[in-house]
């Protein structure tokens, strides 16, 4: 997941989506709804970070709701997002 993350960080399309909360004026899914509010949470986060960064709570939640804990996972950013937030 780490590395799927960085990725989607360093497009900054990516992250204005979410930090402006564009999301909000599009039909969602409660499942979309609390992957976008987990992934908008996590970007300020790292945006107002000035070292290393963790995953937030509301992430977390959402990727156990979808990914086994403790096991190994290989990440796509697609598949990642299709599975978070589409």
């Amino acid at each position: 997941m780490n590395s799927c993350m960085q990725c989607l960080l360093s497009i900054p399309e990516f992250n204005n989506y979410f930090v402006n909360k564009i999301y909000i004026g599009e039909k969602t899914s409660n499942k979309k709804s609390l992957g976008c509010e987990a992934l908008r949470e996590f970007i300020d986060s790292y945006r107002n970070s000035s070292g290393s960064i963790r995953p937030t709570t509301g992430l977390y939640e959402v990727c156990h709701s979808f990914l086994r804990p403790r096991e190994q996972h290989d990440c796509q950013v697609n598949e990642y997002l299709n599975i978070m937030i589409l």
